[in-house]
């Protein structure tokens, strides 16, 4: 009886053994190949008053939208969601040089985590009231030799399973004719871009702090028909980053019928200062489509889509 009870014990002992193997070897795997995500994913990170954006594809390319203020969890808030610490940023999209935008990207940079930065043309000059954050940005990038992409110079971007496209701005915001930074609203040049993921058709409408009369210029550019009509296919997207965190002075009434979204994203911090997202704001939310959902990071965490 107890040859029989020992045979069982060796059985057991070796099939748990070999579980535990294959446990360990499918973690290194995972590990060693960047934790790549089993499906697209498209994620409103939680990080505060600011804006960041995480997109992922199943072969592991990233995009990084903007990174939130400085000390932003920004990074374990991706670690979270790929649950895994190993994090690499393909392309880090700069939408415009504010604090609660770009605050996190030197450090980013210079730990190693990004390979290229894409941006609107702020990076190319030095403005007049050019900040602290921006000047530190800059020094670090040139630092670690990271290449760089202005939208304005015919930008395009090769990311499996998604189109991207650039919306705004057109044409550099930030020279004069002889090559001397003028001083200007940086919100009235932040890159406003539309992602298409291709095999679902769900598409996302990433506005930065563009205002209302941003907004106004795109839908002449892009709705030929607007006067006429509210379908504007170029701009219809279902998910809406609202403009400026739910700012009174972002997602005109207009710009909610062009793009006709379902989902609304509020990228704000919890009882912050600014008071975001405005009553305003929501208000002409509804009243474009009663049956939209607005979501907000500082209530629901990180939002991510997960796209087949």
């Amino acid at each position: 009886m107890k040859d029989i009870y020992y045979k069982y014990n060796i059985f057991y002992i070796g099939l748990t053994l070999l579980f535990s193997m294959n446990v360990l070897l499918y973690v290194f795997i995972y590990i060693n190949r960047g934790c790549y995500a089993p499906i697209d994913i498209v994620a409103f990170l939680d990080i505060g008053q600011g804006d960041a954006i995480y997109i992922e594809n199943k072969t592991g390319q990233t995009i990084l939208v903007d990174t939130g203020n400085k000390g932003s969890e920004v990074l374990k808030q991706i670690q979270n969601i790929k649950m895994c610490n190993k994090v690499h940023i393909d392309t880090l999209i700069l939408t415009h040089p504010d604090q609660d935008h770009i605050g996190e990207a030197t450090n980013l940079i210079q730990k190693g985590y990004v390979d290229q930065v894409v941006h609107n043309g702020f990076l190319n000059i030095n403005q007049q009231k050019e900040s602290q954050t921006e000047n530190d940005l800059e020094k670090i990038m040139k630092i670690k030799n990271i290449q760089t992409q202005d939208i304005v110079l015919n930008l395009s971007l090769d990311f499996k399973d998604f189109n991207v496209k650039f919306l705004y701005p057109t044409k550099t915001p930030y020279m004069d004719k002889k090559g001397k930074s003028k001083s200007v609203d940086d919100n009235d040049y932040s890159i406003v871009l539309k992602l298409l993921h291709i095999k679902s058709d769900k598409s996302f409408m990433l506005t930065g702090d563009a205002p209302i009369k941003v907004e106004k210029q795109i839908i002449e550019t892009y709705c030929p028909d607007h006067k006429t009509s509210d379908i504007c296919p170029a701009l219809k997207s279902i998910v809406l980053k609202l403009g400026h965190h739910g700012s009174k002075n972002s997602s005109g009434i207009d710009f909610l019928k062009k793009v006709n979204a379902t989902d609304y994203i509020v990228s704000a911090g919890l009882n912050n200062k600014y008071n975001h997202p405005n009553e305003e704001t929501i208000y002409r939310v509804y009243l474009n489509k009663k049956d939209s959902r607005v979501r907000e990071t500082y209530s629901e965490g990180n939002i991510v889509y997960r796209l087949d």
